[in-house]
Protein backbone atom coordinates (compact mmCIF):
# COMPACT_ATOMS: atom_id res chain seq x y z
CA UNK A 1 0.00 0.00 0.00
CA UNK A 2 1.37 3.75 -0.90
CA UNK A 3 1.73 5.89 1.37
CA UNK A 4 0.01 8.17 -0.50
CA UNK A 5 -3.02 6.14 0.06
CA UNK A 6 -2.57 5.45 3.35
CA UNK A 7 -2.42 9.78 4.00
CA UNK A 8 -5.69 9.94 2.01
CA UNK A 9 -7.06 6.85 4.45
CA UNK A 10 -6.00 9.01 7.17
CA UNK A 11 -7.20 11.84 6.17
CA UNK A 12 -10.69 10.31 5.56
CA UNK A 13 -10.88 8.51 8.56
CA UNK A 14 -9.70 11.69 10.72
CA UNK A 15 -12.18 13.74 8.72
CA UNK A 16 -15.55 11.14 9.13
CA UNK A 17 -14.38 11.10 12.90
CA UNK A 18 -15.27 15.40 13.43
CA UNK A 19 -18.48 15.85 10.71
CA UNK A 20 -21.47 16.57 12.60
CA UNK A 21 -23.69 13.63 14.02
CA UNK A 22 -26.42 13.95 11.40
CA UNK A 23 -24.23 13.37 8.65
CA UNK A 24 -25.07 9.78 6.89
CA UNK A 25 -21.65 8.04 5.28
CA UNK A 26 -21.90 5.33 3.03
CA UNK A 27 -18.89 3.71 2.13
CA UNK A 28 -18.80 1.31 -1.13
CA UNK A 29 -16.87 -2.12 -0.80
CA UNK A 30 -17.81 -6.01 -1.91
CA UNK A 31 -14.70 -6.84 0.78
CA UNK A 32 -15.48 -7.61 4.15
CA UNK A 33 -12.16 -6.47 4.92
CA UNK A 34 -13.35 -2.86 4.99
CA UNK A 35 -16.69 -3.88 7.03
CA UNK A 36 -14.19 -5.23 9.76
CA UNK A 37 -12.14 -2.23 9.93
CA UNK A 38 -14.87 0.32 9.52
CA UNK A 39 -16.81 -1.69 12.66
CA UNK A 40 -13.80 -2.03 14.83
CA UNK A 41 -13.83 2.24 13.98
CA UNK A 42 -17.14 3.36 14.09
CA UNK A 43 -17.66 4.03 17.93
CA UNK A 44 -14.95 6.97 16.98
CA UNK A 45 -17.40 8.37 14.09
CA UNK A 46 -19.79 10.81 15.00
CA UNK A 47 -21.91 10.30 11.74
CA UNK A 48 -24.16 7.35 11.00
CA UNK A 49 -22.01 4.89 8.43
CA UNK A 50 -23.67 2.51 5.99
CA UNK A 51 -21.97 0.34 3.68
CA UNK A 52 -22.93 -0.28 0.19
CA UNK A 53 -22.59 -3.99 -0.75
CA UNK A 54 -23.98 -6.23 -3.86
CA UNK A 55 -23.77 -5.35 -7.09
CA UNK A 56 -27.12 -3.13 -9.93
CA UNK A 57 -26.30 -5.53 -12.57
CA UNK A 58 -27.01 -9.23 -10.32
CA UNK A 59 -29.90 -7.00 -8.76
CA UNK A 60 -28.19 -7.80 -4.81
CA UNK A 61 -27.45 -4.39 -4.06
CA UNK A 62 -28.05 -3.13 -0.80
CA UNK A 63 -27.12 -0.82 2.26
CA UNK A 64 -26.31 -2.11 5.92
CA UNK A 65 -25.83 -0.04 8.51
CA UNK A 66 -22.66 -0.51 10.14
CA UNK A 67 -23.67 1.90 13.38
CA UNK A 68 -26.85 -0.46 14.15
CA UNK A 69 -24.19 -3.80 13.58
CA UNK A 70 -21.87 -2.01 16.07
CA UNK A 71 -24.13 -1.11 18.70
CA UNK A 72 -26.19 -4.45 18.11
CA UNK A 73 -22.52 -6.47 19.03
CA UNK A 74 -21.25 -3.83 21.72
CA UNK A 75 -17.48 -2.75 22.12
CA UNK A 76 -16.39 -5.94 23.05
CA UNK A 77 -17.17 -7.75 20.10
CA UNK A 78 -15.71 -4.99 18.04
CA UNK A 79 -12.75 -4.14 19.17
CA UNK A 80 -11.08 -7.53 18.79
CA UNK A 81 -12.83 -7.96 14.91
CA UNK A 82 -9.64 -6.88 13.12
CA UNK A 83 -7.55 -9.67 15.01
CA UNK A 84 -10.50 -12.58 14.47
CA UNK A 85 -10.84 -11.69 10.79
CA UNK A 86 -7.28 -12.20 10.19
CA UNK A 87 -6.69 -14.88 12.95
CA UNK A 88 -9.66 -16.51 10.42
CA UNK A 89 -8.88 -15.82 7.00
CA UNK A 90 -9.97 -13.10 4.47
CA UNK A 91 -12.68 -13.87 2.11
CA UNK A 92 -10.37 -15.74 -0.17
CA UNK A 93 -8.21 -17.54 1.85
CA UNK A 94 -9.78 -19.65 4.93
CA UNK A 95 -8.00 -20.57 7.77
CA UNK A 96 -10.22 -23.20 8.85
CA UNK A 97 -11.26 -25.20 5.66
CA UNK A 98 -14.37 -26.21 5.25
CA UNK A 99 -15.38 -24.47 9.00
CA UNK A 100 -16.39 -21.25 7.29
CA UNK A 101 -17.24 -18.15 9.20
CA UNK A 102 -20.43 -18.66 10.82
CA UNK A 103 -19.13 -21.64 13.15
CA UNK A 104 -15.94 -19.50 14.55
CA UNK A 105 -17.58 -16.31 14.70
CA UNK A 106 -20.33 -18.31 17.43
CA UNK A 107 -17.72 -19.53 19.48
CA UNK A 108 -15.99 -15.93 19.46
CA UNK A 109 -19.17 -14.58 20.24
CA UNK A 110 -19.68 -16.77 23.22
CA UNK A 111 -16.66 -17.09 24.84
CA UNK A 112 -15.35 -13.45 26.47
CA UNK A 113 -11.68 -15.35 26.98
CA UNK A 114 -12.04 -15.55 23.26
CA UNK A 115 -12.51 -12.27 22.73
CA UNK A 116 -9.66 -11.33 25.03
CA UNK A 117 -7.37 -12.67 23.53
CA UNK A 118 -7.97 -11.27 19.82
CA UNK A 119 -8.15 -7.82 21.54
CA UNK A 120 -4.75 -8.63 23.17
CA UNK A 121 -3.88 -9.72 19.11
CA UNK A 122 -5.08 -6.60 17.71
CA UNK A 123 -3.56 -4.20 20.69
CA UNK A 124 -0.03 -5.61 21.39
CA UNK A 125 2.92 -6.72 19.29
CA UNK A 126 3.73 -9.03 21.52
CA UNK A 127 1.59 -11.86 22.69
CA UNK A 128 1.74 -13.99 25.75
CA UNK A 129 1.85 -17.85 26.35
CA UNK A 130 -1.41 -17.57 28.31
CA UNK A 131 -2.94 -15.70 24.89
CA UNK A 132 -1.68 -17.96 22.74
CA UNK A 133 -2.46 -20.95 24.49
CA UNK A 134 -6.34 -19.22 24.98
CA UNK A 135 -5.88 -19.22 20.76
CA UNK A 136 -4.95 -22.63 20.66
CA UNK A 137 -8.04 -23.52 22.35
CA UNK A 138 -10.25 -21.61 20.10
CA UNK A 139 -8.82 -23.34 17.55
CA UNK A 140 -9.38 -26.99 19.32
CA UNK A 141 -12.54 -25.82 19.57
CA UNK A 142 -13.29 -24.57 15.99
CA UNK A 143 -12.22 -27.49 14.63
CA UNK A 144 -13.77 -29.58 17.40
CA UNK A 145 -10.43 -31.37 18.10
CA UNK A 146 -10.38 -33.85 21.29
CA UNK A 147 -7.30 -32.30 22.28
CA UNK A 148 -5.82 -28.76 22.54
CA UNK A 149 -2.36 -29.15 20.71
CA UNK A 150 0.90 -28.20 22.96
CA UNK A 151 2.20 -24.66 22.64
CA UNK A 152 5.33 -26.09 22.10
CA UNK A 153 4.21 -27.97 18.92
CA UNK A 154 2.45 -25.31 17.03
CA UNK A 155 3.77 -21.57 15.95
CA UNK A 156 0.84 -19.30 16.89
CA UNK A 157 2.48 -15.99 14.95
CA UNK A 158 3.01 -17.82 12.24
CA UNK A 159 -1.01 -19.02 11.63
CA UNK A 160 -1.88 -15.40 12.42
CA UNK A 161 -1.28 -12.98 9.75
CA UNK A 162 -1.51 -10.23 11.42
CA UNK A 163 1.60 -8.03 10.94
CA UNK A 164 -0.04 -6.41 7.88
CA UNK A 165 -3.31 -5.78 9.84
CA UNK A 166 -1.01 -3.69 12.57
CA UNK A 167 1.03 -1.90 10.51
CA UNK A 168 -2.20 -0.73 8.64
CA UNK A 169 -3.97 -0.01 12.25
CA UNK A 170 -1.08 2.46 12.92
CA UNK A 171 -0.13 4.26 9.66
CA UNK A 172 -3.36 4.63 8.39
CA UNK A 173 -6.35 4.99 11.12
CA UNK A 174 -4.04 7.33 13.55
CA UNK A 175 -6.25 10.07 15.43
CA UNK A 176 -5.39 12.90 16.84
CA UNK A 177 -6.57 14.02 20.32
Amino acid sequence: MTTKRLTQRSAFMHYLKTVPIATLWSARASDTDVAVILLYHCNKFQSRLWMDIGTTAKNNRRYICLTAIVQELGPDLCAPLPAFHSFTGSDYTSSFIRKGKVRPFKIFEKRPEYQNAFTVMARDTQVSDATKTTLLNFIANVLELSKTPALSTVDISSSCRLMDLRDMEKSAFQFEG
